[in-house]
């Protein structure tokens, strides 16, 4: 490269800025870019504002995220980021989590999530760098229960209580795409003093049915429920309250008919529909079926949603394990900080 080529466009570069206003003109070009932000070119404008220290622009970037951060996560978005990208973003502490624009409560430890997350889809195995990114974590705001919920694997839960995985089921890969639930049933054991979804069965539209777990002696199911679709009735949103296991499962119909809750009181909340800018409905279950002593309970729960494109192309969308929603990704903190 010819050096004195580079310097002299450099020099005259800065000339022309001199004799240039240009100010506002990036004031007005920024304006144009904030009023037009969405989620995409919000992720896509991260490493500009960082090069451009453009403060402006960067708190409409770090909100937009905000407001979008679950479907950031779920789409994994944030795995794409370059490490001092990642690394800006969660600096910046303008940085929060909302749910329907409220802020939710402990977001730390949703933000804590998608660092595990990102680790994971990335494959990091260097401590340097998980030392460099979790250091940015604020954990002291993070609740001690939840963090500790946050820093364990399913396989040290499956160790710890003596459980064994009986099976994976994924519905998706034994339905059709146009084969819709007709019946779904749930019936409800006890592990540990806890009350907790023990199986499910679902009849699909074709005549299939399907059933995940196994049951066992009649005094040992506390509960069983199932409930019956009506013609063009499906399920368009799932409420769940879980640990590992799901302690109660709740359906919701697009005729806005409410079955559940089924299960008992414990868990943390997830509230899972079709993915936002999508229109569908419920599909098909994924997940496994863990033994314990006196039964089986269902455990790592996925959702499997049809999806309506423009032009009525049909597509089968996962919304995640809802245990891993919580606690996935956090291998390697696991690992790496020898977490007990």
């Amino acid at each position: 490269m010819d050096t004195t080529v580079v310097s002299n466009f450099a020099t005259k570069f800065k000339e022309a800025t001199d004799d240039c206003d240009v100010q506002p003109l990036v004031i007005q070009c920024q304006n144009i870019i904030i009023s037009n932000i969405t989620i995409s070119t919000a992720i896509s404008l991260i490493s500009f504002v960082k090069q451009f220290s453009l403060d402006k622009m960067s708190d409409a970037v770090v909100e937009c995220i905000s407001e979008n951060f679950k479907v950031v996560v779920e789409n994994g978005l944030l795995n794409q980021l370059p490490h001092e990208d990642f690394k800006f973003l969660l600096n910046n502490e303008k940085l929060a989590v909302f749910s329907h624009g409220i802020p939710v409560e402990n977001y730390e430890a949703c933000i804590l999530a998608s660092l595990g997350n990102y680790l994971s889809a990335n494959n990091v195995d260097k401590e340097e760098f998980v030392l460099d990114l979790l250091g940015i974590i604020r954990l002291s705001d993070i609740p001690l229960d939840i963090f500790q919920e946050y820093a364990s694997i399913p396989e040290r839960y499956l160790e710890r209580y003596k459980l064994d995985v009986v099976s994976y089921f994924n519905d998706s890969e034994l339905i059709a795409i146009n084969d819709k639930p007709i019946t779904i049933g749930v019936w409800i054991v006890r592990w540990e003093g806890y009350v907790v979804v023990g199986g499910l069965y679902i009849h699909y539209q074709s005549g299939t049915h399907l059933v995940h777990g196994k049951k066992p002696a009649t005094h040992n199911i506390l509960n069983e429920q199932e409930f019956t679709l009506q013609e063009d009735e499906v399920v368009s949103k799932i409420k769940i309250w879980h640990g590992m296991f799901i302690d109660n499962i709740t359906f919701v119909t697009n005729m806005g008919r409410t079955f559940g809750p089924y299960g008992g009181n414990g868990g943390h909340r997830s509230d899972l529909d079709i993915p936002p800018s999508k229109r569908g409905y419920f599909h098909s279950f994924k997940g496994k079926v863990v033994k314990h002593r006196y039964a089986n309970s269902i455990a790592y729960l996925q959702f499997n949603w049809i999806a309506f494109g423009g032009d009525g192309y049909m597509e089968i969308l996962p919304t995640g394990s809802v245990f891993r929603s919580t606690t996935g990704g956090l291998e390697e903190f696991d690992r790496m900080l020898n977490i007990n």
